[in-house]
């Protein structure tokens, strides 16, 4: 498992296991995402990263490993990864946790061969989130609209989320 140490503040990067039940229960929605977050990270489709201060979890992140073929006109078909709900309570943030969470992403990209990263965001909502993206290097590649995402909730019952958003995209590593 690989570990980053960020400077400031005191903060290791690290992928969350099922033994750090009790350390993210700051987080958004734990109660009811956490495990299956666990059990999607054990087959493999996605990454599950967390920000650790003093043993607590004070961020995460989800890097969905599957292709995402609507950013295959952007990338030339090439591989690509997805950075789904990045989060950060909000007594650590203006920290450089998400900086330095995203930065972590970007060389697991790197390790996976990805070289593209993509990600959605409300603009409007997430104005800060927005300007990080793009102070990082992510390029606006979809104008504002209905986003929406097929999802499953933990009785195994589809439903759909919808979200206003704009598409950003990383270029990882030269093709």
């Amino acid at each position: 498992m690989k570990t980053i140490q960020l400077k400031q503040p005191d903060c290791t990067l690290r992928q969350i296991t099922s033994e750090d039940k009790m350390a993210c229960w700051m987080l958004p929605k734990q109660e009811t995402h956490f495990d299956r977050r666990i059990k999607r990270q054990t087959k493999g489709r996605i990454e599950y990263i967390g920000a650790f201060l003093s043993e607590r979890a004070v961020a995460h992140v989800i890097l969905a490993l599957e292709d995402h073929p609507k950013l295959h006109a952007h990338n030339n078909g090439e591989k690509s990864a997805y950075v789904v709900d990045l989060h950060v309570i909000q007594v650590a943030r203006r920290l450089g946790i998400a900086r330095g969470l995203l930065q972590y992403l970007e060389e697991r990209c790197e390790e996976h061969g990805i070289g593209w990263l993509g990600l959605d965001v409300n603009p409007e909502n997430n104005a800060v989130a927005r300007q990080l993206y793009l102070d990082t290097g992510y390029e606006q590649i979809r104008e504002l609209e209905l986003t929406t995402y097929d999802l499953v909730d933990d009785d195994g019952n589809p439903f759909v989320y919808e979200d206003w958003c704009i598409g950003l995209l990383k270029r990882i590593k030269p093709g």
